[in-house]
């Protein structure tokens, strides 16, 4: 990575000396310099956070923003409460079918300075010998690793020039939603919920789920239930072609 960064660092400042073929050897413009800026990455999540050197997994596990991601089951971290992004006037919080209603703030986005003053701490840290269970712990909590190289880039910000995979995003949204969507199977409103399962597969052995976890999916279950026997289907976002321009 740091062979990278040091090239796009020369390309960025000095530039690279090229040749205009359009134009005769003897013209004074044939040779020049080209400077390039790196825009913006793209990869998926556990190669960007390689690069970035950023947690993309645990409780802070959001590249854009602060959002606490909360343990569905051991070792599995899932951003549960995502309404909080919504506007505090919008329905969608209130919804039964959703769950309770939610009353947190949206989370902050991250900073590119602040990711910058976090890393050096964290490096900082290792230096003065604080032992590996704290590092590991600030990692973890602040999801951050440490400075990456590409905090050297003059004009790459290493929070918002980097984008989400599409192609993972692409793929889950195809499979997930469009395809049963033209199947007509998105929504199935005859269909009773089956109670939770008490038990899960771990590495080929069945593994009770503890009393706590057993809670939250017979609360989710009870939801769902009383939503199938009032007979209403989850709202769907309207995304029919009626409002765009046809001119």
């Amino acid at each position: 990575m740091l062979l990278v960064v040091n090239e796009l660092k020369i390309g960025e400042t000095a530039g690279y000396r090229m040749h205009d073929f359009s134009k005769t050897p003897s013209d004074p413009s044939f040779t020049f310099y080209l400077k390039v800026v790196l825009m913006t990455i793209i990869g998926d999540y556990p190669g960007t956070g390689k690069v970035t050197r950023m947690h993309h997994s645990g409780f802070r596990a959001c590249h854009w923003c602060w959002h606490r991601f909360d343990t569905i089951n051991t070792g599995h971290q899932c951003a549960i409460h995502y309404r909080q992004h919504l506007s505090f006037s919008d329905s969608y919080r209130s919804h039964y079918a959703f769950g309770d209603h939610e009353h947190a703030a949206p989370p902050a986005p991250r900073m590119h300075n602040e990711y910058i003053g976090i890393a050096r701490k964290l490096e900082d840290a290792v230096r003065a010998g604080k032992s590996k269970t704290y590092i590991e712990h600030e990692q973890r909590r602040n999801g951050i690793i440490g400075l990456s190289f590409l905090t050297y880039l003059q004009h790459f910000n290493i929070i918002w020039d980097v984008l989400p995979c599409y192609m993972h995003i692409a793929k889950g949204l195809w499979h997930k939603w469009i395809i049963p969507m033209t199947k007509g199977t998105l929504i199935e409103r005859n269909k009773k919920p089956l109670p939770p399962q008490t038990t899960r597969t771990v590495a080929g052995e069945t593994v009770k789920y503890s009393a706590p976890e057993m809670l939250v999916r017979n609360a989710q279950w009870s939801r769902k239930l009383i939503s199938w026997q009032k007979d209403e289907e989850v709202p769907i976002i309207d995304i029919s072609c009626t409002h765009m321009d046809k001119s």
